[in-house]
């Protein structure tokens, strides 16, 4: 009698669950602003999220869950059997991940073998409107050029977790990452040049070293407080011109330089002292400030 009660209790709640999916209706999903769009910086040290939020209309859906899953609109959107998405702009490529994220703490569950991602989402009540969040993640350090990179998902909805196909409601949606010129410096050794006893035509013993980061043609330009001359500690008179010396410096203290092959482009700053009769004793300094830009238009 208890083996024959349970398994009425298993059959009934299967027929009601069918007639739920049946019921339920699904006339839109859709990103708001119509697309996924992030700024990304490959020196900022953490990933770059962007949330936007994904909005569906449904009917007849009080106790249901709307399950979505994001497709690739292309052949090549998504990566090998992976789940990372491929934005593209020209022959570079942005390797990134999408997923749905539901407000109500629905588990997302990735499907590695397809790069989509299936989400049980909480349905609205009848004629409403249910929103959660589609989340772009890009890791960083991927070193591109800059540019508008892109690549077309679709985005589908339905009510029933076994339609594979999920075409009752669906949307295409464009996804964007802009890769902004980015130039950034880091220190590499030393921070002082010593030209101990100076004498014309000297230099230091050992050169000061910095890295130029770059995603783009870039200029380095060097500025002097004292318009490049050593000036005399405690004197206003006593000052020894100098110039400085660094490969693919011109004559006006600046250069331009390509992106290098390796993850940074190391440069070497010495000086140069001019001639000079003689000077009063004393300890002679200036100081040398680097900036460096990127050449937009390279």
């Amino acid at each position: 009698m208890k083996r024959f009660a349970a398994t009425c209790v298993s059959a009934t709640a299967a027929f009601l669950a069918s007639a739920a999916y049946a019921e339920c209706a699904i006339s839109s999903v859709s990103v708001i602003g119509g697309e996924v769009r992030a700024q990304y910086d490959y020196l900022y040290p953490g990933p770059t999220i962007q949330r936007s939020a994904l909005q569906l209309s449904t009917s007849n859906c009080p106790s249901n869950r709307v399950f979505v899953r994001i497709l690739p609109d292309g052949a090549d959107s998504v990566r090998g059997l992976g789940s990372g998405l491929m934005l593209r702009f020209g022959n570079e490529t942005l390797l990134a991940d999408l997923q749905v994220i539901s407000r109500s703490n629905v588990s997302t569950r990735q499907l590695q073998s397809r790069g989509e991602t299936s989400n049980g989402l909480s349905a609205s009540a009848t004629g409403e409107l249910s929103r959660d969040d589609i989340v772009l993640t890009i890791q960083p350090g991927q070193r591109v050029a800059p540019g508008r990179y892109s690549a077309r998902v679709r985005i589908n909805a339905s009510s029933d977790p076994s339609d594979v196909s999920m075409s009752i409601a669906g949307t295409p949606v464009e996804v964007v990452a802009e890769v902004m010129p980015m130039v950034g410096l880091a220190a590499g050794t030393g921070t002082s040049l010593n030209l101990g006893d100076i004498r014309p035509g000297g230099s230091a013993v050992r050169p000061v070293t910095f890295q130029a980061y770059s995603n783009t043609p870039y200029e380095i330009q060097l500025s002097s407080d004292n318009d490049w001359k050593l000036q005399r500690k405690g004197s206003v008179n006593g000052a020894i011109d100098y110039s400085p010396e660094m490969t693919g410096l011109g004559s006006t203290h600046s250069g331009q330089f390509q992106p290098s092959s390796d993850q940074y482009h190391r440069h070497d700053l010495n000086v140069r002292v001019g001639d000079f009769q003689r000077a009063g004793a004393g300890v002679y300094s200036d100081w040398v400030t680097i900036r460096i830009r990127p050449l937009t238009g390279g």
